[in-house]
């Protein structure tokens, strides 16, 4: 027997104990039957942007610009190459060079936030830790990277007033 089937594209936000979690118009096939609903969840504190800090951006940049039909834009920053992701629709990113050197590529996600400095102290006092204070982003907001307390790094965002 085979589970659910998703039968129109979708964006899937969690499969646990046998439910999904949809957002968007979906159409779910299970056992013969066709079930379609749209979805409207408007989630606090979204993820909005994911970035990859990689050891050969490069490497990494003509891998995902084959993988996937991602739109990828160098911008100068002050100390390399920063490669803004645009996918289309739903989050894009970016990718850099690792700034941790000898540490391993990874993709670091994040989330925005209403008050940056207030959720970063609340994350101390929830028992995680705060890797990287709050820092200024030049004309887009401000950012931290935090670690929960099973050792998942995660960044909060705050944009600036447009």
């Amino acid at each position: 027997m085979s589970g659910p089937e998703l039968t129109e594209p979708l964006a899937v936000c969690s499969r646990a104990l046998n439910r999904i979690c949809l957002c968007g118009l979906a159409t779910l096939r299970e056992n013969g039957r066709t079930f379609s609903r749209r979805y409207n969840m408007n989630m606090p504190n979204p993820f909005v942007h994911v970035e990859l800090n990689t050891t050969d951006l490069d490497q990494a940049k003509a891998f995902y610009g084959k993988l996937f039909d991602w739109t990828l834009e160098d911008t100068p920053m002050s100390d390399g190459t920063y490669t803004l992701i645009n996918v289309g629709q739903g989050t894009g990113g970016g990718m850099m060079k690792h700034p941790v050197p000898g540490a391993p590529s990874m993709w670091l996600a994040y989330v925005a936030v209403d008050d940056i400095h207030a959720s970063t102290e609340k994350v101390k006092a929830l028992g995680g830790k705060v890797i990287l204070e709050v820092q200024e982003i030049p004309n887009v907001g401000w950012f931290s990277v935090i670690m929960d307390p099973t050792g998942a790094p995660l960044a909060l965002f705050k944009q600036k007033a447009m």
